[in-house]
C-alpha cells in the first residue's frame, strides 16, 4: 500500500534521519511534510513487531525463477578522512574525502546485504512474511524474517 502525502499528493517514503525513521514526502524540497516513526510514536501492533527492520535477515523467493536468497538489511556507513589541501592565512586547510563505504552488497556470496536506503531496501522495510514486492520487473515473496539486534 502506497501512502499519499496529505499536503501535496506525492508519495511518502520511509527515510532514516539522525533521530530515527520517519516518513517524508517524495516531493522534498518542494514539500516538507514528514511524520515520525520513532518507537515512542509507534503502536505495538503485531504487524509492526513482525515487520522487516534494520539488522533483520530475510529470505526472498523470486516468483519468476523460484530462486530463494537470503539478505541482511543494513544501514549504509561512510567514513571520511581529512587530507591536507593547502596553507591558508590561518593555517593548514583540509578536505574530507571518503575513506571507506560499507553499504548493501547483494552479490557478496559470504554476507549478502541490502542497504536500507536503497530502492529495494525501502520496498522491504516494514513488510511482513507473505508480502510481495516488485523490483526491476520481477516479483519477490518474503518467506522468512529473522529478527536481528540493533
Amino acid at each position: 500500500m502506497v501512502n499519499k502525502c496529505p499536503a501535496c499528493g506525492g508519495y511518502l517514503e520511509v527515510k532514516i534521519g539522525k533521530y530515527g525513521k520517519f516518513h517524508g514526502c517524495s516531493n522534498y524540497p518542494n514539500c516538507h511534510y514528514t511524520f515520525s516513526l520513532n518507537r515512542n510514536n509507534q503502536k505495538n501492533t503485531p504487524k509492526l513487531e513482525k515487520a522487516i527492520q534494520i539488522n533483520d535477515r530475510i529470505k526472498l523467493k523470486n516468483k519468476t525463477n523460484n530462486d530463494i536468497v537470503e539478505y541482511k538489511i543494513i544501514i549504509p556507513y561512510v567514513e571520511y578522512i581529512d587530507v591536507f589541501d593547502w596553507f591558508g592565512s590561518y593555517g593548514p586547510k583540509y578536505n574530507s574525502i571518503i575513506k571507506r563505504v560499507e553499504g548493501g552488497n547483494p552479490d557478496n556470496p559470504d554476507n549478502p546485504t541490502i542497504a536500507s536506503d536503497s530502492a529495494i531496501g525501502q520496498l522491504l522495510i516494514e513488510k511482513v512474511v507473505g508480502d510481495t514486492i516488485k523490483y526491476n520487473d520481477e516479483e519477490y515473496e518474503i518467506l522468512e524474517v529473522k529478527k536481528g539486534n540493533i
